[in-house]
């Protein structure tokens, strides 16, 4: 969870710092950029589905999926996969093969339709994500991490004073 609220924190700091580097510039949009964040790690997280309160477990989970849709969106270099895109409009448009397959007509028409979809679900899906946490989902992340630790700090308590007696 604090990796969680430390890279959405990190998000948003690279988010700022695009929108001050595209300044004044229309050709550009901040979400097609690559945002690095880290990715949840699987193993660790699942430690948390030992936990008993089923309200923060609910929780844990609505923010376990936000951030692993969120931050996988982030990641995606809408850049690089429209230079990919534009070649390949080009290369139907010619009639060429795509320069690194032997792809039909039909598959390249496939490929085009495919990247296209994908930037649309990566840009929609920041944009999404974005609205919601300034919507108060990132308060709604940060007291669900403080619920945990509190958790935490319950359960420390519990097992010494079960050590002790």
């Amino acid at each position: 969870m604090e990796k969680v609220t430390k890279n959405i924190e990190r998000a948003y700091e690279q988010k700022e710092s695009l929108i001050r580097w595209k300044g004044e510039r229309t050709d550009i949009s901040v979400e097609e950029y690559p945002i690095h964040v880290e990715l949840i790690d699987q193993e660790k997280w699942s430690y948390l589905d030992r936990i008993l309160n089923i309200d923060l477990q609910l929780k844990l989970i609505e923010v376990k999926e936000f951030y692993d849709t969120f931050s996988k969106s982030l990641l995606y270099d809408g850049v690089f996969e429209k230079e990919r895109f534009a070649e390949v409009v080009v290369s139907i448009g010619l009639h060429l093969p795509d320069y690194n397959a032997d792809d039909t007509p039909i598959e390249q028409v496939e490929k085009y339709r495919k990247l296209e979809d994908e930037l649309q679900f990566h840009h929609y899906t920041r944009e999404h994500c974005w609205k919601k946490l300034e919507e108060g989902f990132k308060q709604e992340i940060t007291d669900t991490y403080q619920a945990l630790l509190s958790e935490i700090e319950q359960v420390i308590r519990e097992k010494e004073q079960f050590e002790k007696a």
